[in-house]
């Protein structure tokens, strides 16, 4: 990952933190390539893979081919590129959320 998509990435980490109250992970699966580069964890709405792409980036056909398996087993998987689609992906994710009581 270079730079650019490393900013992104930080990105990502930073707002679901802040605006989720969640975490996110390094996602790795050993001996296979073209996994997504994150896994976000966020109450009430479980696990997302993520892929980070700068504005330009592309997925390979790798990545492709494995996120295509992951979806038709039911899991949640996104792709953004740029700083501007995580901020979209976020604002998406906390009007979806039901509110939590406070008392």
């Amino acid at each position: 990952m270079g730079k650019p998509e490393k900013k992104v990435e930080d990105h990502l980490i930073k707002r679901v933190e802040k605006d989720l109250n969640g975490f996110v992970r390094k996602c790795v699966f050993p001996g296979r390539r073209g996994a997504p580069d994150r896994i976000a964890f966020i109450p009430q709405a479980g696990a997302v893979f993520v892929e980070v792409k700068t504005t330009s980036g592309e997925l390979s056909k790798l990545q492709v081919r494995e996120m295509k398996r992951m979806i038709e087993v039911g899991c949640h998987v996104v792709v953004l590129s740029g700083k501007r689609e995580v901020d979209a992906f976020i604002e998406s994710v906390k009007t979806q959320l039901k509110p939590t009581n406070t008392h």
